[in-house]
């Protein structure tokens, strides 16, 4: 789930002597108890570095920043000796095996030192369950690899980007499925926030394609989110640049589907050209949802995997604003004892409320109806919908007119 840190905006009060220390018997002051403290020249105002993006860097002459008082310069982003990143992912996808179409997912982490700005290197493990045959449904695959991502800036202090990251290991793997070395290649968006001088938190929308080079050759593709935190961030370059919208302006988000059966969603959101972007995006899904069974209950890799793509048109605008979402595309479906799966057409439509929070982040709250549209129209399932998105394609109007505060 995506977590984003806002910052604190509390109104100045009336400053004290500013060369008024903080009480050194209390160890730790609040916030109210410190307005008017000055804090020392150079130090960090407490604040995000997109709070700060376009203003002029502090010079010695400036005064120190106040605890409670506008900030009128941007002070120096201090260099570090370690730049990482730590990520965690969900994916889901297909495993081609023996000539047949295999379920596959699972959950992956990734760690990695940021040689550059823009490339770096590091460990991925993941862990996966892919379907097997109808006597033994599953497998479990556990895959390390050694990485290096790339990753072309469009906005740096956002922390949006497009990102290639290359992988070779060793996949250990029950049952048939073999165990062999590995090859990975994966393809991200990837979007995020400050939230401090040099932190931020990071979200990425992510397809990725592995291939088995040993006696199995264990074919797979797979889609997915991934979200994590980066520390020791080196000073962006265009820090000295206002915020601006993006030639592209795109959103990702995550969701959770509740039913009988349940599910795991990732979508792509970008606007639709002539209609303001307010009203109306194109949304991109990729999802899954389990298979349910009244005997055996829920099963994971037996279910449904689709790839939907349709209009959300916003029907009033608002915080708090109802909402119509229309998709349909290609699926891969599983039936019970049937390790392979057949391929259908869905579409599904979703009336919900979106809940718009700070500038480019909303919260919808929905129900949705799935039907298959291969043979008639056939109502497959309903579910409630939990989703969470942020990026720029989710702005309304300016994200900051107030000039931030030091604290």
């Amino acid at each position: 789930m995506l977590l984003l840190a806002t910052s604190a905006h509390a109104q100045p009060a009336q400053p004290t002597d500013p060369a008024t220390p903080t009480d050194p018997a209390d160890p730790n002051p609040t916030y109210q108890s410190r307005i008017g403290t000055e804090l020392p020249k150079g130090a960090w105002p407490g604040v995000s570095l997109e709070d700060v993006r376009g203003m002029r860097a502090c010079t010695l002459e400036d005064p120190a920043p106040v605890v409670g008082s506008p900030i009128t310069c941007r002070p120096p982003v201090l260099p570090t000796s370690t730049h990482l990143s730590v990520d965690v992912a969900w994916l889901t996808g297909f495993a081609f095996v023996d000539g047949g179409v295999r379920g596959k997912h699972g959950l992956a982490a990734d760690v990695e030192w940021w040689a550059t700005r823009a490339l770096a290197v590091g460990v991925r493990y993941e862990l996966t369950g892919i379907g097997t045959s109808a006597m033994e449904p599953s497998g479990l695959a556990g895959t390390g690899l050694v990485t290096a991502r790339w990753r072309g800036f469009t906005d740096e202090v956002d922390r949006d980007a497009v990102s290639v990251q290359l992988g070779a290991g060793f996949a250990m793997r029950d049952r048939d499925l073999g165990r062999e070395p590995v090859a990975r290649l994966a393809i991200g968006r990837d979007l995020g926030y400050m939230t401090g001088e040099t932190g931020g938190v990071t979200w990425a929308w992510e397809l990725a394609g592995e291939q088995g080079l040993g006696a199995t050759k264990l074919t797979s593709v797979t889609a997915g989110v991934r979200a994590g935190f980066e520390l020791g961030i080196r000073e962006p370059r265009n820090l000295a640049m206002r915020d601006e919208d993006p030639p592209l302006r795109d959103a990702l988000a995550g969701e959770f589907r509740g039913s009988p059966q349940v599910g795991l969603g990732a979508s792509l959101d970008v606007p639709v050209p002539g209609i303001a972007i307010e009203r109306a995006l194109w949304r991109t899904t990729l999802l899954w949802t389990t298979a349910h069974d009244d005997d055996d209950g829920e099963h994971g890799l037996r279910g449904t995997w689709a790839a939907l793509t349709g209009p959300r048109l916003l029907l009033l605008p608002g915080v708090f604003a109802p909402y119509v979402d229309v998709q349909a595309g290609p699926a891969a479906m599983f039936a019970p004892m049937d390790p392979d799966a057949s391929l259908g057409v869905l579409a599904e439509a979703e009336l919900g409320l979106d809940l718009h929070l700070g500038c480019q982040t909303t919260i919808d709250f929905a129900g949705r109806i799935q039907t298959e549209l291969t043979d008639g129209i056939d109502v497959r399932a309903g579910f409630f919908v939990l989703r969470v998105a942020h990026g720029p394609a989710l702005r309304r109007g300016t994200c900051r007119d107030d000039a931030p505060l030091a604290n």
